[in-house]
């Protein structure tokens, strides 16, 4: 794991935790935290989608200078009007460049229909001492599920490390 990119989402998370956004962290940094040792460049984050958490989400992707990672535009690309709550009404997926590094923002994951309530239910609140930053964590099972659930080439190549692990924390 390459600790600057650690860093660097962390700095997100704490972004994120300042402005009291009610979030999980999922995907492949939320495996990374379960302990598997694969690579992924990113932070994927399931918010509330509670009208001020939302509000809030965009204060602090704006506070991140956020803008939407699309191709073409590999410093991002500013989105017209900026960045506010109906900016995640207009979608499920997200995706920014921020100046701490990507972090996608996904409503309704692969497989979770209920997003973050439904995530909520099997996470942890995880604890970084050295960063002073707690979060939300989402479950193993629950990582494991979407990863099926999106059926992307890269995570099959995840799932059986990501299952063996499941299976031997049960």
């Amino acid at each position: 794991m390459n600790a600057g990119a650690d860093d660097d989402r962390y700095l997100i998370i704490a972004a994120l935790r300042r402005h009291r956004v009610r979030f999980v962290v999922i995907g492949g940094f939320a495996a990374q935290l379960h302990g598997w040792d694969g690579v992924t460049p990113d932070i994927d984050v399931t918010p509330d989608s509670e009208e001020g958490n939302l509000a809030r989400l965009a204060a602090a992707v704006t506070e991140l200078e956020g803008k939407a990672r699309v191709e073409g535009y590999p410093d991002g690309f500013e989105l017209p009007g900026g960045i506010d709550a109906n900016t995640f009404r207009r979608a499920s997926t997200f995706s920014f460049v921020t100046r701490h590094g990507n972090l996608d923002v996904v409503l309704r994951p692969d497989g979770i229909p209920k997003g973050y309530d439904e995530l909520m239910q099997h996470a942890h609140e995880h604890h970084l001492h050295a960063q002073h930053v707690s979060f939300h964590l989402a479950g193993l099972a629950d990582i494991v599920r979407s990863k099926e659930a999106a059926n992307r080439v890269k995570d099959h190549a995840a799932l059986p490390a990501l299952r063996e692990m499941l299976d031997s924390s049960g």
